[in-house]
């Protein structure tokens, strides 16, 4: 009944332009390089953190000073990591091919974490990470998806317009994604749907013409889990001129949400939402 419950309740962002802009400001909170296997990450870490090292947030690719931003609006209080580093899906798999990559980075984030004089014994060590991505830091997160122990540490995720993947071999008129590149985010979305984690999906209509969009990942999920996308009607999200909600998935904390547009813009304006997409999940209570 609560899982029906979110998933009634949660209303998707309005996707709307909006121009982004670094603060002239400094940001309230410590920032610290951290660096495995020669690739460099940036750490924030807010001034209301109460000091407690259990869930940290991980954000992929993306500048990190709009990270932080969205990371402070969203009303989020753990230490964020971004992790910037390049261009292609391939660029952000490769460190996690081996599935002892991502604990690196976490050991690491606990030691630069550490050295700002917040003591083992206070701060304790990571339990948990909530996931925010971006384009191509899916190969990241896709990683993480495949190795159960790293699946197991994942509480949160949102891919914002973040989740594509190659089209199925030998289909040559019809636009049909690999199975393999839909079916490992199966398990994290049986486990939402049953309200153990929470993962949220946005997408646009850009279809790649030589790999699947992220509605078509998104459709093949959703297929593979016997539901089907609803209309958006009444929705504030539908409603907006440029890149309108047109359709839509929730069953217990799995959301996803189809929106308009084709264009540079209707990519990148979903990265321009995710604060939104968080306070919504923070209010409904998602895990």
């Amino acid at each position: 009944m609560l899982a029906a419950t979110i998933a009634l309740v949660l209303d998707p962002p309005v996707m709307f332009r909006r121009g982004i802009s670094a603060s002239s400001k400094p940001y309230p909170g410590i920032q610290r390089e951290v660096t495995v296997d020669g690739l460099k990450a940036t750490l924030f870490v807010p001034n209301s953190w109460d000091k407690k090292l259990g869930t940290i947030r991980i954000h992929v690719h993306t500048v990190p000073w709009f990270a932080i931003q969205e990371h402070l609006d969203g009303g989020l209080r753990e230490p964020l990591l971004v992790m910037n580093f390049g261009e292609g899906s391939t660029t952000y798999a490769k460190p996690f091919l081996d599935p002892e990559g991502l604990p690196r980075w976490l050991r690491a984030t606990e030691r630069a974490i550490g050295a700002l004089g917040f003591g083992s014994s206070e701060s304790g060590r990571i339990s948990g990470i909530q996931v925010s991505s971006f384009s191509a830091g899916y190969g990241a997160v896709r990683q993480w998806m495949s190795q159960p122990a790293n699946r197991a540490m994942l509480k949160r995720v949102v891919l914002a317009d973040s989740m594509y993947g190659s089209l199925a071999a030998g289909q040559s008129d019809k636009r049909m994604p690999d199975p393999s590149h839909v079916g490992v985010w199966e398990p994290y979305a049986r486990d939402s749907m049953l309200g153990k984690t929470t993962f949220v999906i946005t997408t646009s209509r850009i279809a790649p013409s030589s790999y699947c969009g992220t509605f078509e990942i998104a459709h093949g999920l959703v297929a593979l889990l016997n539901g089907v996308m609803t209309t958006a009607s009444s929705e504030p999200a539908a409603n907006d001129p440029d890149y309108p909600l047109i359709e839509r998935f929730d069953k217990g904390n799995f959301h996803v949400w189809n929106y308009g547009g084709t264009d540079a813009g209707a990519h990148t304006t979903h990265v321009r939402h995710i604060a939104e997409t968080w306070r919504a999940l923070n209010a409904a209570g998602c895990p």
